[in-house]
């Protein structure tokens, strides 16, 4: 009969001739996953190929694409490393400043560890308990840091006002106060651009994504009376 149709494209690999064969990624799919799958697929159907057929990999985006996460999750940790060293340089060498001499450095380790995990509570609580109700982390992550990060911020900002007196006190109390209000101030700033930067990468990256077979974790019975009790006090 004939060539009923001549081939526009000749594929050859490694000098022979072959067949390309090329898997596309679903919207909202995980090529890395997709990836494996593909390639977990062509093991099982080893058994099951024709004598002389040879199946090979001319381009592999899994590789890439875990090489890239892997090199962006060591340089967020490394830039995280820098800045908190930075931070501690600075607490340390401000709380130095005739802190020795008196007996705060008690206080002011305590307050300082909690108002910088304070702001990061708040983010990650909120999206971990959506993720447990089936929402995907990266929707939930940006609603909460949008919904949260200017109340943060007003609330941290409140912090730093609170300690503003004796930061700007004269005379002889000045000497030892002054330097716990500029601790304050640094670590209460940082704490909430990490809320609402590192600790939002931080729970996408550790937190699992919910299955659709993920259902809503009901609220307890002593959450349920709680969130009345607060309506109705909310409501006087």
């Amino acid at each position: 009969m004939g060539v009923q149709k001549e081939a526009i494209f000749i594929i050859r690999y490694n000098g022979k001739l072959a067949i390309a064969l090329g898997v596309s990624n679903i919207t909202d799919g995980n090529v890395v996953v997709i990836g494996k799958t593909v390639d977990q697929k062509i093991l099982d159907a080893k058994s099951r190929r024709p004598l002389g057929m040879e199946v090979s990999t001319y381009y592999n985006p899994v590789q890439v694409v875990e090489a890239s996460v892997d090199n962006f999750v060591i340089n967020v940790l490394a830039a995280l490393i820098i800045v908190i060293l930075f931070i501690l340089t600075i607490a340390c060498h401000l709380a130095n400043h005739e802190f020795n001499k008196y007996s705060y450095a008690s206080n002011f380790h305590r307050i300082a560890l909690g108002v910088m995990v304070d702001n990061a509570i708040v983010v990650t609580e909120g999206i971990l308990v959506s993720v447990q109700r089936g929402v995907k982390k990266i929707e939930i992550a940006k609603k909460i840091v949008n919904q949260t990060q200017w109340p943060l911020l007003g609330g941290t900002l409140v912090g730093i006002i609170v300690f503003a007196p004796i930061g700007f006190a004269s005379g002889q109390t000045a000497e030892y106060t002054n330097a716990l209000f500029w601790v304050i101030l640094i670590t209460l700033l940082f704490s909430w651009v990490f809320a609402i930067s590192i600790t939002p990468l931080s729970c996408y990256l550790l937190f699992s994504e919910p299955s659709k077979h993920t259902k809503a974790n009901k609220d307890s019975v002593f959450y349920r009376h709680y969130k009345k009790k607060c309506k109705v006090c909310a409501t006087l």
